[in-house]
């Protein structure tokens, strides 16, 4: 699982989403980045392994950053609240399309702690 340290500023590669669709052009399958319409995340924290819902950490509308077509990523810094976290992707690809919701599981861990030995 992704961890982040108390306040670390989270950038391009720690939490990203990238939105792709399958088109077949001359016969040939191929992937193309989209950008879609709308996009949102919102972070929860879950106090315990039976909590389902989460609790909300700030905005639930949060805007991320779009360095490329297709390419997001979340603009924040790791919360202070040691443990468990999701956050969720919401977009809309088009007018005529339902929302996609696509989440991600991480922890944030006491500033200092070195994650690369903890599984």
């Amino acid at each position: 699982m992704t961890s982040f340290s108390q306040g670390e500023y989270l950038l391009d590669g720690d939490l990203n989403l990238n939105i792709f669709e399958g088109v077949v052009i001359d016969g040939t399958y191929e992937s193309r980045a989209i950008s879609p319409i709308e996009i949102k995340y919102e972070i929860r924290k879950f106090d315990s392994s039976n909590d389902t819902t989460g609790t909300l950490v700030g905005d639930e509308s949060r805007i991320p950053i779009n360095p490329d077509v297709g390419r997001y990523y979340s603009n924040m810094v790791a919360p202070e609240d040691v443990g468990s976290y999701m956050i969720k992707w919401s977009y809309l690809r088009d007018n005529s399309s339902s929302v996609v919701d696509k989440t991600e599981s991480f922890d944030i861990l006491t500033k200092g702690i070195d994650s690369t030995y903890i599984n």
